[in-house]
């Protein structure tokens, strides 16, 4: 293989040449960024929640929270099929305004058996 001298000069990898394109690039790829932040980010949250206070008299009351995503009907009724019999003294719900996630808490109560 015959020896070449390097004249100084040499292509980018992945062939940008050119330093307006590679500018245009890099302005379009910031401004691609910034809206994503914005339009999935900055949103503000809203949270609700429910509490009531509790009927049951007495020392013995056992409670339990469960997390849960309250988009999902299957894991709401597994829940509540779970906590039969018991009732219900808190829930709380967890979402942003472009509604990307909903998340929440329920919270359940009983007399000790």
């Amino acid at each position: 293989m015959p020896h070449t001298e390097y004249d100084g000069s040499f292509q980018k990898i992945g062939g940008w040449t050119n330093s307006k394109e590679e500018k245009k690039m890099k302005r379009l790829l910031i401004v691609v960024s910034l809206l994503c932040v914005a339009v999935l980010g900055c949103s503000g949250a809203n949270i609700t929640s429910n509490l009531r206070q509790s009927r049951l008299e007495g020392g013995d009351v056992q409670t339990r929270c469960e997390p849960c995503d309250m988009r999902d009907a299957g894991e709401l009724k597994k829940i509540f099929q779970t906590y039969d019999g018991w009732q219900v003294f808190y829930i709380s719900e967890f979402t942003t305004g472009n509604r990307v996630g909903t998340s929440g808490v329920i919270c359940f109560e009983r007399i000790k058996k």
